[in-house]
Order: C-alpha cells, then sequence, then structure tokens
C-alpha cells in the first residue's frame, strides 16, 4: 500500500521521528511530498469568497459556526500538499492508499492496525479515519463489542492528519476540489458529503498529532 506524507520540508525534525517510527513498525513503501504552491496556483485556484464559503459549509452541522475568514499561507501549502496527494491515489496503480501529514505519531503495531481496520471495515467505503485528531471520537453510547470500524454521517470527516482513501473516491473529490475555499478538514467534509461517501471511523484510534499533544508547535493554528 503507497503512502504519502505532507512535510513541510522547513520542519526537518518531523521528517526524521516519522520516519524512525516507520522504521520501527517496519513500515516502508512511503514518501514524503513537499511541494508548495505557485503564486500563480494561489492566484487561479484559491477563492477567498464570503458567499462560496457559506456554500461549502451549509447543509454540515458542526455544532458551532464555521464563520468565513481568508485562509493563512500554512493552511494554503496544506491544502495543496493534499491536493498533489489526491492526484497521486487518483493516477495511482493501487485501490487504496493512506494520507499522513508530518506529525503524525504511533506505535510499533501501526502496521498490523492498518491491515486489522481495513479487514473490518465493509468493503464498500471510501475514506478511513484512522487517527484522533481533535479528539474526535465514536460517543461511548454507540459503541458495540468486537467493532472498530463506524459509519459516520456527515460532516463525516476528522482532522486530515491520518486516513485512508480510495483511489476513485480521490479521484471524485479532485473532480470538485478546486478552487480551495475552506481549511482541508472542512474542505474535504464538503466534497465528501457532495459525492455521498461511505466515511468511516476507527474506534479507538491509533495516530495521534504531535501538534496537538504537544510534542511539536501547531503551524496552522
Amino acid at each position: 500500500m503507497k503512502t504519502y506524507i505532507a512535510h513541510y520540508t522547513k520542519l526537518g525534525d518531523r521528517k526524521k521521528n516519522l520516519e524512525q517510527l516507520l522504521t520501527g513498525a517496519n513500515y516502508k513503501d512511503f514518501c514524503f511530498v513537499t511541494g508548495e504552491p505557485t503564486n500563480n496556483f494561489v492566484d487561479t485556484f484559491y477563492s477567498p469568497s464570503p458567499l462560496l464559503w457559506k456554500k461549502r459549509t451549509e447543509g454540515l452541522d458542526y455544532g458551532v459556526a464555521v464563520n468565513y475568514r481568508a485562509l493563512s499561507k500554512a493552511e494554503i501549502s496544506l491544502l495543496y500538499k493534499h491536493y498533489l496527494m489526491f492526484e497521486k491515489v487518483a493516477c495511482g496503480d493501487e485501490d487504496y492508499a493512506l494520507i499522513l501529514e508530518d506529525d503524525v505519531i504511533f506505535g510499533e503495531e501501526f502496521k498490523e492496525e492498518l491491515k486489522s481496520s481495513i479487514e473490518q471495515t465493509p468493503v464498500g467505503w471510501d475514506f478511513i479515519f484512522i487517527g484522533s485528531g481533535c479528539n474526535l471520537r465514536i460517543p461511548p453510547s454507540q459503541l458495540e463489542v468486537n467493532k472498530t470500524s463506524y459509519l459516520k454521517s456527515h460532516p463525516s470527516g476528522k482532522c486530515t492528519d491520518s486516513f485512508l482513501v480510495k483511489q476513485e473516491a480521490a479521484a471524485r473529490v479532485l473532480s470538485t476540489l478546486l478552487p480551495f475555499v475552506l481549511p482541508i478538514d472542512f474542505e474535504l467534509n464538503h466534497h465528501m458529503m457532495k459525492h455521498d461517501m461511505k466515511t468511516y471511523w476507527i474506534e479507538p484510534p491509533f495516530v495521534c498529532q504531535g501538534s496537538q499533544n504537544g510534542q511539536y508547535t501547531s503551524e496552522i493554528n
């Protein structure tokens, strides 16, 4: 299984630490995606439009208002890297791939946990989220004995630090992704709803974010 990792090259400690984690988990088939958007790309494919922002957030209940704002350079950079990774998945030769961001942390059983997550998810999935970003979890009242994969209603995504995506799903997202409007996690939620994708969360998750647990300083917030 191919793995693509969004990486900001100035944060070399993240790359070094993640390479050590992957090696320790006997995980080898990965590559770091480091492309940065050009000014021409941003001018062409980023839309700071309040109207489009409203259209892409309506119909999705986040529990709080998602008020319009212009995106930061770091957010646009991360959006662009996800765009590049989705292109690689859609044009690849495998049915699905793993997407990571460079601040993820996991244990030595990572490879086995990935395999188990796929095996325990119904075959018609489009996305499988495996991380604990923003502490988004399946409510205890919905947990079932001997079940780890749960179908989510929209908005069905989490933070975009760690997820599996089918090749066909990546292609469908790319077909409507541009122009960028929202931060990547909200943007992805819109397109998953638009294409009525089947998204699953793994509970308990087995990946966490170093930028949320204090190991790294967040480049987004």
